[in-house]
Order: structure tokens, then C-alpha cells, then sequence
């Protein structure tokens, strides 16, 4: 069975509830996890020995890297259980995207697969003869036809030419800009930018509030929550934020300067500024945008499928009708 990291987050949260200390639970879980369970122990012989739980758990190099920033926020061990489940339900929903997309996608990628293969037959083999035959009678490709040689040997080009010096465009862009840059265009894809942004401030949201219940300064906790992000232009943003914290401004405020924060975030953490609540807020304002990406999730696997195939199905079409207009040509010059 696929190692799930979601399932064993889930599996040591319920450990912790039900009154095992972790090191204990981890060695119960070592003893069904038979493919990873050099990696728990290690995890439990580096607890024992006094290493923190964060660092223990980096180093097994089992769990995302925002997972083990999340772990910061249960240093005083009051609310251990609640990360790991906390943790467990981002992974799984980031795993069930995954697989939800990979379905969807399936059987479009099959049609598609067989279609190219159709392409590459019918214009390195079918297409040249019919073409000989055409211009033995007079006559050329039809245009619909010639279009699609046109594109075909452009794609050809673009694969050879193209791609090697997009990769090496690319390549010298990231050292001028940096990867900051990089992510932050990221952010703007349709979709899986927003998805990512939505999981990477959710993350924010919920670690930030577990900080704050426990008694960490408010900048500290930010500071410590964006670390959680695994965007790089939302994570550095973020601790852009805590220089203003420190000098007395306000987190709502600054929050707002971000095109890219959603607005109902910015509010819940004003309301929390003013009412006091801000844990509350932040613990709400996650759930928030995690529904909000599971109901964008549910809206794109909806369309996505009908559309490939919808795509897949005029790109077939056009091929054939390529096809048949050249034998058409030709049925009616061998009549004439």
C-alpha cells in the first residue's frame, strides 16, 4: 500500500488524543508502517533524546516541508494533536485534488495519446502519397490541408528549436529575478494559483491562531505561521508584514496593501483586531479558504473533462476533414 502522510498524521492525532505520548505512538505506528518504519523510529530515537519535534520530524523527510513549520506552533505541546490533524486534512485535500484531477484526466489523455499517434501517421505517411497523387493530376493540397502540414512542421521546429531556447530564456530569467518572482507569477495562473494561495493562507491562518492561543507575540506568530507558506512571494511577504508589527501598525492594515490576500481574510483579522478575537478570526478565515478551494476544486474537475474532450474532439475532426478533402480532390480528378 502508497505510503499516505495524510493517513499517518491522521492515525498520530487520534494516538495523542486518546492519552499516548508521542514517542509511544510513534512506535506503535512504526510497527504497521513496515516500509517507513526506520524513519518513524528515528523520529521517536531523535524525540527521546531531546531534539525538538520539528526538527525531528525534518529529517525524516516523510512530511512536506509546511508541515514540519507547522509543528512550531506545538513547542509548548498543548495542542499537538490538533496540527497533526489539522495537517492531515490539508494533505489529504491536496491528495484528493490530485487524484480527482488525475481521473479526470484520464481518458482524455488517452484520446489524446491515440490522436497524435493518428497525426504523426497520417501526415508521414498518408498525406505525402495522397499529395503525389494530387500533383500528378495537376492539382495541390487542399488549404486545410496545408494549414495543417504548416502546423505540424512549426510544432516540429518549436520542439527542437524553440524549447531548448525558451529553457535556457527561462533559466537566465530565474538568476536576474529570482525565484520571488517566479512564484508570484505563479500565483496568477488560473486555478492552481489560486488554489495554492488558498492552502498556503490557510496554513498561515491556522498556524498563526495556534501561536497566538499559546501566547506568542503577535509578530512572532506571523512570522513563524509564513514560514508555513510554500510560496515564496507569500512567504516573504508575510514577514515584510512582522517589520510593521513590531513597530506598532496594525496586521489589518498592512494585510490590505496585498492585492493578492483575499478581502474576507483581511476583514475577519480587522474585526479580531478590534474585538480581540483574533485566534478565533484566523481559525475561521482558514476554513473559509478552504472551502473556497474545495468548491473550486468540485467547479474545475466539472468543466475540465467535458472541455479536453470537447478540444480533443475539434482537433480530431479538423485532421479528418484534411484528410478527406485531398481523396475528394482526387475522386474528382480521376473522374474528370
Amino acid at each position: 500500500m502508497k505510503f499516505s502522510p495524510s493517513l499517518l498524521l491522521k492515525e498520530l492525532s487520534v494516538l495523542l488524543k486518546s492519552g499516548l505520548p508521542l514517542p509511544r505512538a510513534l512506535e506503535l505506528l512504526s510497527r504497521r508502517k513496515s516500509e517507513e518504519a526506520k524513519q518513524i523510529l528515528e523520529i521517536k530515537t531523535s524525540i527521546e533524546r531531546g531534539e525538538d519535534i520539528v526538527r525531528a520530524f525534518r529529517q525524516s523527510k516523510l512530511f512536506p516541508e509546511y508541515v514540519c513549520e507547522m509543528l512550531i506552533a506545538a513547542q509548548t505541546g498543548e495542542s499537538l494533536e490538533k496540527i497533526f490533524s489539522k495537517a492531515s486534512d490539508l494533505l489529504s485535500r491536496m491528495e484528493e485534488f490530485g487524484n480527482r484531477v488525475t481521473g479526470a484526466l484520464i481518458y482524455p489523455a488517452l484520446v489524446m495519446g491515440f490522436s497524435i499517434f493518428s497525426v504523426v501517421v497520417v501526415l508521414e505517411f498518408i498525406v505525402p502519397k495522397l499529395r503525389k497523387i494530387l500533383l500528378s493530376f495537376g492539382r495541390d493540397l487542399p488549404l486545410l490541408t496545408k494549414v495543417l502540414l504548416w502546423g505540424a512542421k512549426f510544432l516540429w521546429w518549436f520542439m527542437w528549436l524553440g524549447l531548448p531556447i525558451g529553457l535556457v530564456w527561462g533559466i537566465w530569467w530565474v538568476k536576474r529575478k529570482g525565484w520571488r518572482e517566479v512564484h508570484r507569477l505563479l500565483l496568477k495562473i488560473p486555478v492552481a494559483g489560486t488554489l495554492w494561495l488558498y492552502f498556503d493562507l490557510s496554513r498561515w491562518s491556522y498556524t498563526t491562531a495556534l501561536l497566538l492561543e499559546a501566547g506568542v507575540v503577535l509578530p512572532r506568530a506571523v512570522a513563524t505561521g509564513g514560514n508555513s507558506c510554500q510560496n515564496l512571494y507569500v512567504r516573504e511577504s508575510l514577514r515584510d508584514v512582522t517589520k510593521q508589527l513590531e513597530e506598532g501598525q496594525a496586521l489589518s492594515g498592512y494585510l490590505r496593501r496585498y492585492r493578492f490576500i483575499p478581502e474576507f481574510l483581511v476583514e475577519l483579522v480587522a474585526i479580531g483586531e478590534e474585538s480581540g478575537t483574533l485566534p478565533e478570526m484566523l481559525h475561521n478565515a482558514s476554513e473559509i479558504m478552504i472551502k473556497e478551494a474545495d468548491y473550486l476544486i468540485e467547479r474545475t474537475i466539472r468543466w475540465l473533462e467535458p472541455l479536453t474532450i470537447l478540444f480533443i474532439g475539434l482537433v480530431v475532426a479538423y485532421i479528418i476533414i484534411s484528410v478527406i478533402l485531398p481523396i475528394m480532390e482526387i475522386s474528382s480528378a480521376v473522374k474528370l
